[in-house]
């Protein structure tokens, strides 16, 4: 399996132009007839206005993203972008164009994820082994995510990312409309701090030997997955064996590949599983990853800080930290 893939940045560009749709919010109208209600955004004779109520319509299809109180405050994937470039520039003290890397987003365009780096700021954790920072603009229409950014970090090589921060950048909003008036806040202090916790777990994951064995195993347990049973599962038991058997089939064929180049230890299997979430778009065998891609790539992060932890103690086991999730 090939696991040389550096970051596409002309695929990223291509996304970020996918969700700069033109998204309006529109007062709803009702006709109330026979017992029955029917929302409208024209207003004739026959309809009522909703005061309370607004529709956020994607005007390239005229289609409703969704159904939102007067009080929300639409913020357009354009205002999202505008103010994470402003924010990544402030957090590395950079003035140069910044590059997207990757562009997450629905079918519907109801909400995207955005990946700013720069080529610049980036870490050697090894001799010719370059990650690079980045900064992820999340923001929806249907009210699935607030405003907000990640702090993570991707590998140069294989493009393989993960999400490390949640607390680098703080978002406020004021009671306005007004995206001037939307006050982010950067934490440099933190900044530095997860830089520096970032490059010690890479560290440390070297030095503790993982047999390609367990490989399997444990990528269920870090991304919580487990075997479809027919008694338990609700919907298509087939097509959820049929991914369940993919992620087994592409977790061996990742293996062999990073413990080729890094070793039978946790930096190799730490690269399987973040290549797992970060290639969802060719291996589609993450079967929660289209709802909660954001949730799937802070996974590896929450795995690293666990295993470290457990695996300094004097009776660790890996067979015991892997617990039932070997029966998959």
């Amino acid at each position: 399996m090939n696991i040389n893939r550096p970051i596409d940045f002309a695929s990223g560009n291509a996304k970020l132009h996918e969700i700069k749709i033109k998204v309006i919010k529109a007062p709803i109208y009702a006709e109330l007839a026979g017992g029955a209600t029917t929302l409208f955004q024209n207003e004739n004779a026959n309809m009522h206005l909703i005061p309370e109520y607004f529709a956020l319509i994607n005007q390239s299809n005229s289609k409703i993203l969704s159904v939102v109180t007067k009080n929300y405050h639409l913020i357009t994937n354009e205002d999202a972008i505008e103010l994470g470039k402003k924010t990544f520039s402030e957090l590395f003290n950079i003035d140069a164009p910044l590059k997207v890397f990757k562009v997450i987003t629905s079918r519907r365009k109801t909400f995207c994820h955005i990946d700013f780096i720069h080529e610049s700021v980036n870490l050697n954790v090894w001799e010719q082994d370059t990650w690079y920072p980045f900064l992820r603009v999340t923001n929806s229409y249907n009210k699935t995510f607030a405003l907000g950014f990640e702090l993570g970090f991707v590998r140069k090589l294989c493009s393989n990312g993960v999400i490390f921060s949640k607390n680098t950048v703080k978002v406020k909003y004021s009671h306005s409309n007004d995206i001037r008036n939307i006050k982010v806040e950067v934490n440099a202090a933190k900044l530095v701090k997860v830089k520096n916790e970032f490059m010690q777990h890479m560290f440390n994951l070297k030095r503790f030997y993982i047999s390609k064995s367990h490989f399997f195993s444990l990528a269920c347990k870090a991304l919580n997955v487990r075997k479809p049973q027919p008694l338990t599962e609700n919907g298509n038991l087939r097509r959820k064996l049929k991914m369940f058997e993919s992620l087994k089939e592409i977790t061996e064929g990742l293996s062999i590949s990073y413990i080729g180049t890094e070793g039978e230890n946790a930096y190799a299997f730490f690269n399987v599983i973040t290549d797992l979430v970060s290639h969802q778009d060719e291996y589609k065998n993450l079967a929660l990853y289209d709802l909660h891609p954001g949730n799937c790539y802070t996974k590896p992060a929450l795995w690293v800080e666990d295993f470290v932890k457990n695996a300094e103690k004097r009776d660790f086991s890996i067979e015991t930290y892997i617990g039932d999730y070997k029966s998959n």
